[in-house]
Parts: C-alpha cells; structure tokens; sequence
C-alpha cells in the first residue's frame, strides 16, 4: 500500500536482456525511468557455447545402462534389449546364447528357429537410462513402437495398455 493513498503500490515487473558492451547500459539507463520496471542482464555467451565437447565421446561397445537393437541379417525383424553391462559384454552373452542356449532369449530363439543370423556389429544405442525401472520402461516402448521387433510378447505384457494406446495413435 501506498501511504499517501489507499490504491496498492504497482508491484514490479522484471525482464532481462542480454549483455552487450555498448547496448545493453543504454537500454539500462531508458528503462531506469519507468519506475515498476526492473531490468536483469545476462550474458549471451554461454560456457556451453565456448567450451564444446570436452570430453571424448564413449564408444557404442563401452556404453552400459542402456536400450540397444540388434538387426537380423536375413530379415527385417530386430531384437531391442536392455542392459546395465557393457554392450560388448551383453553381445558377447547373446553369441553365447546363440549357440548353447537357443531358449535363453528371443534373439537365441529366433536364430534357432528361423535359422537367421544376426548383425551383432550393428548394434544401435536406442536410449541410456541409470535407473533399472526406467530402462525396463523404455525397452518396452521401443519394443512396442516397432513393428519389426521379434521380442516375445511376454516383454511388453507390464507395458499399460493406456501407454500401447498412445504410443501406437499418438506418437508415430
């Protein structure tokens, strides 16, 4: 409130503009003026804009905690997995699967089956996620929003059906 009358003080408004040597203290100076007029500075340049990759990237076999796809050689079909090893580590237990234990995974059984090989050295990283629920999560919508999965079906079953809806009208 105002003490000289009963009307409420106008309550301030903020706004920033961005720093430039000579500009920036000029519009400073007009605006200080207006007096329910606050101004905030801040710099264009960011440090993400100065300092890019410093580190190297992390090579697609050493990456872990992660959604990954493994394309068939002999047809369109994909196997779409999750694991918290390496990818190097996981695709050397399906190769291992492959030909002693051809009912561990649906990519073991696929291979056995169908008698199809498949492209272990075109793994695709699909997404990264550290938390198990959340992997687990989004290994079953990548499995369900792709049509050439040979996954069981057994994979998707905790998948909510509200989900399977909107992933197959809403996001394609």
């Amino acid at each position: 409130m105002d003490p000289n009358t009963d009307t409420p003080a106008p309550l301030a408004r903020y706004r920033s503009l961005p720093y430039f040597t000579s500009l920036t203290a000029k519009l400073c100076h007009i605006f200080s003026e207006i007096d329910d007029l606050k101004v905030a500075k801040y710099n264009f340049i960011t440090g993400k804009m100065i300092f890019t990759r410093l580190k190297d990237r992390i090579p697609p076999s050493s990456t872990s905690d992660c959604i990954y796809s493994v394309p068939c050689f002999d047809c369109e079909g994909v196997y779409i997995g999750q694991t918290s090893q390496t990818i190097k580590r996981r695709i050397t237990l399906h190769k291992s699967d492959v030909k002693l234990r051809p009912d561990r995974c649906a990519l073991a059984l696929h291979s056995s089956q169908q008698g199809h090989r498949f492209d272990f050295d075109s793994v695709e990283i699909l997404d990264v996620a550290a938390n198990y629920h959340k992997r687990v999560f989004l290994e079953m919508v990548h499995i369900n929003s792709n049509p050439n999965s040979i996954n069981k079906k057994t994979d998707v079953s905790r998948l909510s059906c509200i989900y399977s809806y909107l992933l197959s009208h809403h996001f394609k």
